[in-house]
């Protein structure tokens, strides 16, 4: 008779030990599997470093299971592996990735209590909301406190910034998979002042041989 391995259902948690993890650079998800990969407040990837010194990411395959492990109120940031990869390329030694696995501490970020919660103000759906807009960003950047502005290039070679006012327009110009980061409207100026951009394009049409690829190499942290 023949045995079958079998695999974990996705969001499955297993309990932490050295057998649940995996080498960062070695991973591989069916299907480009996107993870949630746990965050510090400030947006930073957190790393655990167990007592052998080995670097260790905690990555999930569904968000149910980080709010078990860490609480509802666990930041996050949704990521796929190549750039998760990207975003700890400094870290020394190479990371290993424990996937669906409880890590150590238990609950970190409980839900608030609702009484403690300021009330929302109302929102009209008939009114845009022009507060934010989203900016394309490099890949390796998700995740981290200052995300590196990709920008195109204007017709005389200046870099310009690129605005939109929705996730979904964005995405509709240049590619479902662009990384992209949310923005107060009210920051632009400043955004334009760090990146030297010398012309804003909002909510702007992209040639299509550009969607989905890396736009000239104009970078810089916002």
């Amino acid at each position: 008779m023949t045995g079958r391995s079998r695999t974990a259902a996705p969001g499955a948690l297993r309990p932490f030990d050295r057998r649940a993890l995996r080498p960062l650079d070695e991973l591989e998800l069916a299907g480009g599997t996107e993870l949630f990969v746990l965050t510090l407040p400030g947006g930073d990837v957190e790393v655990y470093e167990t007592p052998r010194h080995d670097l260790v990411v905690w990555a999930y395959t569904a968000f149910v299971p980080v709010a078990v492990c860490r609480g509802p109120g666990q930041p996050f940031v949704r990521v796929s592996v190549d750039e998760l990869r990207e975003a700890c390329l400094r870290l020394d030694p190479r990371p290993y990735v424990a996937v669906d696995v409880v890590p150590p501490g238990g609950v970190h970020y409980p839900e608030p209590d609702r009484h403690e919660r300021e009330p929302l103000p109302l929102i009209d759906p008939a009114i845009p909301d022009t507060s934010m807009l989203w900016l394309p960003v490099r890949p390796g950047s998700v995740g981290t406190t200052r995300p590196a502005v990709e920008m195109a290039e204007g017709e005389r070679g200046e870099p310009v910034l690129l605005a939109y006012t929705s996730l979904a327009r964005l995405r509709a110009e240049l590619g479902q998979r662009r990384a992209a980061v949310s923005v107060r409207a009210d920051r632009l100026d400043h955004i334009v002042s760090q990146t030297g951009a010398g012309t804003v394009a909002v909510d702007a049409a992209v040639p299509g041989q550009r969607r989905d690829t890396d736009f000239p190499r104009h970078r810089t942290e916002n």
